[in-house]
Formats: structure tokens, sequence, C-alpha cells
């Protein structure tokens, strides 16, 4: 594939892919539990989002680009911390209290 016919969404594709095997190679070699966990999460994390793009491009193709293109937005500008909350109530997430029970945990270690 040439630079030229890369979409929006192969290149978020291929980003997820890197980051994947970079936080797999790093959990491997961190020699720390929280670095283990750590890296495991944005492993896993990172191969969630590209299964689920990769199904969307299969089964929406024609919506798929102006998702990944949206979303690159949104991560570029960093914003997309404050909308957390707005996306996690709805689903059951107490954001008040995960932050306390995550802040909680570096107090402790």
């Amino acid at each position: 594939m040439t630079d030229q016919t890369r979409t929006t969404s192969d290149a978020l594709a291929a980003d997820m892919l890197r980051i994947t095997i970079e936080a797999s190679i790093r959990c491997g070699k961190a020699r720390e539990p929280r670095q283990v966990g750590y890296h495991a999460g944005v492993c896993s994390a990172s191969w969630a989002a590209f299964r689920l793009l990769d199904a969307l491009r299969k089964a929406a193709p024609e919506a798929v680009e102006s998702i990944a293109a949206e979303l690159i937005e949104e991560l570029n500008d960093g914003d997309y911390l404050e909308s957390v909350g707005e996306f996690a109530e709805p689903l059951g997430v107490d954001v008040d209290e995960l932050a306390d029970r995550v802040r909680a945990e570096f107090e402790t270690a």
C-alpha cells in the first residue's frame, strides 16, 4: 500500500497495531509488577481498539473514515478526558470512585 492510497482508518489501524506490539515487548521486559500491569493494559486496550476499528471497516466502510478522522482529532486535541464522564455515567462507571481508588493505590505504594 502506498501513502497515496492509505486512508485515515488505515493510519489509525496501523498505529493501534504498533502500540500493541510495543506494549507487548515492554510488558515482557518490565521488572516491576506495576509496569507489567501498565503495559499489559496498554497492549490489550490497543488490540481491542484495533479489532473494533477493523470490524467497523468491514461492517460500515462508508462511515469508518469520518469516525477515524474524528477520533484522531479528539486524540490530538487532548480534550477527550473532559468527555469521559459523559460516556462513563450511562454505562454505570463511577468516575469519581474510580479516580479515588486509583489515587489511593499511589498513596499506599
